[in-house]
């Protein structure tokens, strides 16, 4: 099994970047139950609980200019051409990760 690395955002604290196991479970762990993957650009992806709002989880990060917001811990990762999860970028990690809270993405 191999690992990627993802830039977790959490409810209570600033982005980090984590090495997590490239499986369903692990990503279900992350977020603390079903999974939804939202595409916010070409190969970038933000995984949330898809029962977050329901579960009236903590809001956390808004998408699409405000459009949109997630409820609970979320995580950032990318996938290749095939769909595959695949680790984000050294880019990506530059963004998100040393700059205080992430409001919106």
């Amino acid at each position: 099994m191999n690992n990627i690395k993802v830039i977790k955002i959490p409810v209570d604290s600033d982005p980090m970047v984590v090495d997590i196991p490239n499986t369903l479970e692990a990503m279900q762990e992350m977020v603390g139950g079903f999974i939804q993957i939202v595409q916010l650009s070409k190969g970038l992806d933000l995984c949330c609980n898809e029962e977050g709002k329901l579960l009236k989880l903590p809001l956390n990060v808004t998408l699409f200019g405000g459009k949109d917001v997630v409820a609970g811990d979320c995580f950032l990762l990318r996938h290749n051409s095939e769909g595959d999860a695949i680790s984000v970028t050294k880019a990506d990690i530059n963004k998100y990760v040393g700059r205080g809270r992430v409001r919106a993405v």
